[in-house]
């Protein structure tokens, strides 16, 4: 029905002086086999995914027109296809690249999940932890013949989780916390992460990489800087400017007052068709986009580029690196409809051979 950009359309997603400037500079030091072979080591790094549960439903329709006596369009139903989102996602991401994740989640009572569990990687030890409502989803409506969003609906319970139950979850993060490598901790500002929550991690003395995400359900209540001692961000643009209510400044100027802020040393900074911006250690690097011809969809993608990115931070990966591979993976991701399928690593090596090779 829907699929992924193919590779051979990939390739014209260098266009443009500054990108192939880029990309000459950075094989005189890499190659395409070495930033491989540098992949490659993450297999077995353990990894502790934690983070809000998400189910996405996409439902599929044919515009029939304009109703007659309201002023609303008319669809023809398709189909409904139902994905795993949130942090289920980024587990799946993780899992295709480390092959050991243990992932902590809170579902509600309602059995709604029992509808994606059965999408989770075969390396995933899913921890979770029973609420007294429902489980998150979004529901969003889709013209089959465009690709065209038209509307969403949220099905969920935002208000933090119980005192009950955050002592469950507390529990099973501090029976699983000296098992893993890193924590990748991912906020989606539905509730599961609490004060509690994030004070317990900030202070495990795990590598720690984060993610609060800016969606239309939490906005503006849902800032980065609720976060502290972590090692690894990754975030967008608007995730950035919400953390200073500032509209205007340069990303340039933002970046270094949430290092500050944080305490964190190593930020990546996506800008979508703009490519990212890496601050690492008070030294910003500026990465273009390698964007594919057509983006089918670009839900999910942030997360993807945070998931493989942040086991490159736990690896000490070079700063050059690092947003090199992310771009590449979120080039990949807009050619995926939803969290339909995670990153895999080798479309991830197709596409770096591909780029490197020019």
């Amino acid at each position: 029905m829907l699929k992924h950009t193919r590779i051979s359309d990939r390739k014209n997603s260098v266009a443009g002086n500054h990108a192939k400037t880029y990309l000459d500079q950075l094989k005189a030091k890499f190659n395409s086999a070495k930033v491989i072979k540098t992949l490659q080591t993450l297999r077995g790094l353990r990894v502790l995914v934690v983070g809000d549960a998400v189910i996405d439903e996409y439902t599929f329709c044919r515009r029939l027109g304009m109703a007659t006596k309201d002023p609303i369009v008319n669809c023809q139903f398709v189909s409904t296809d139902v994905f795993a989102g949130g942090v289920c996602a980024i587990a799946n991401h993780v899992a295709g690249f480390t092959g050991v994740v243990r992932m902590i989640t809170v579902v509600g009572n309602d059995g709604r999940f029992k509808r994606v569990q059965h999408l989770l990687d075969s390396a995933i030890d899913c921890r979770l932890v029973v609420k007294g409502t429902s489980t998150t989803v979004k529901q969003r409506f889709i013209e089959l013949d465009t690709s065209t969003k038209m509307f969403e609906l949220t099905h969920m319970d935002d208000s933090p989780i119980s005192g009950v139950t955050e002592k469950k979850l507390l529990a099973v993060l501090a029976k699983d916390i000296a098992w893993a490598d890193m924590v990748l901790l991912a906020d989606f500002g539905h509730g599961m992460i609490t004060p509690s929550v994030i004070n317990f991690l900030s202070k495990s003395g795990k590598f720690l990489a984060v993610n609060a995400q800016t969606n239309s359900a939490n906005t503006p209540y849902n800032p980065v800087t609720k976060h502290k001692s972590m090692h690894y961000l990754s975030l967008d643009e608007k995730e950035l400017r919400l953390a200073f209510h500032s509209r205007y400044d340069p990303p340039e100027e933002l970046l270094p007052r949430l290092a500050s802020a944080t305490g964190c040393k190593a930020i990546n900074l996506t800008l979508g068709s703009n490519g990212a911006i890496y601050w690492h250690e008070g030294k910003p690097m500026s990465v273009p986009a390698f964007m594919p011809s057509s983006v089918l969809d670009s839900t999910g993608a942030g997360d993807a580029v945070l998931s493989v990115t942040s086991l490159l931070a736990y690896k000490g990966v070079s700063p050059e690196l690092l947003p090199f591979v992310g771009n590449c993976v979120g080039a990949l991701a807009v050619g995926i409809l939803g969290n339909k399928e995670p990153v895999r690593p080798q479309a991830l090596y197709d596409f770096i051979t591909d780029l490197l090779s020019k």
